[in-house]
């Protein structure tokens, strides 16, 4: 009786240590939870939980969905990962178990204020998985490969589509702002940079993979974008940007590479 209540005990406090934190703070806080994947692993379990029921948003199982291809690129076993979803199952029962008399569910309160934001599933891959692994399997279904080549096109054709996109911005910072109207070299003009947007979009739709991974790599590259393009010496990251449309991204481009 006296494990049980230490166990009860000891799963609320780790479900309560990732609440109400900003995106960095939660990713770096659920790390010292036994393991990288504990953090992700918690919020698919709370996702499934609220997902169940008949009427369910289906904004949380597109989140489930996200969750999952998180987990997936946490650098573990396939059996390690499993193990630590698991846990994170039984640990939010045992906590919901004893939140009687709550307004809302301890899973509740942790898939409204932790595991909805899109920021945060940004910020724990950012933290919490290596940039090389995250490009190269983020989009895969779980269990599946997708092969270099698959991988290599889906990663240009986003490359593509987020520095056209930078291009396209409206009311940019004034840093920024000032960055794009000097890149070296010129940037294409609205017209070419609103079709590479569209023929890109179309490649991703087409590639193989999942859709919710897919979608992952895509505002995965765009916050890496928004971090490299957001300092005050932003000029140089632009510059690359600018040259990488002029070389990779034109129709009928072949061996196309990665964005910087």
């Amino acid at each position: 009786m006296t494990h049980d209540r230490n166990m009860k005990l000891r799963c609320t406090i780790v479900a309560g240590a990732l609440l109400l934190l900003p995106p960095a703070a939660f990713a770096q806080r659920a790390a010292g939870h036994g393991s990288r994947a504990m953090g992700a692993a918690l919020c698919v379990a709370a996702g499934e939980r609220l997902a169940n029921p008949p009427g369910a948003d289906a904004r949380i199982r597109d989140g489930v969905l996200a969750w999952r291809q998180i987990l997936h690129v946490m650098d573990a076993t396939e059996d390690r990962r499993q193990a630590v979803l698991d846990s994170a199952r039984a640990s939010l029962a045992q906590v919901d178990s004893i939140g009687g008399g709550m307004r809302k569910t301890p899973t509740e309160v942790l898939w409204s204020v932790t595991c909805a934001d899109r920021d945060k599933q940004l910020a724990y891959i950012n933290v919490h998985a290596s940039e090389e692994r995250t490009r190269n399997h983020l989009a895969e279904e779980p269990g599946t490969e997708l092969g270099a080549e698959a991988v290599r096109d889906l990663n240009a054709s986003v490359g593509c589509l987020v520095a056209a996109e930078l291009f396209s911005s409206r009311s940019p910072a004034r840093p920024l702002g000032r960055a794009l109207r000097d890149a070296v070299p010129r940037a294409p003009d609205g017209g070419v940079l609103q079709e590479t947007q569209a023929r890109s979009r179309r490649e991703i739709d087409a590639a193989p993979g999942s859709a919710a991974g897919k979608a992952l790599v895509v505002d995965y590259l765009r916050y890496l974008f928004k971090t490299a393009s957001s300092g005050s010496d932003s000029q140089p990251f632009v510059n690359r940007a600018s040259q990488h449309l002029q070389n990779e991204c034109q129709p009928g481009a072949g061996n196309r590479e990665p964005a910087p």
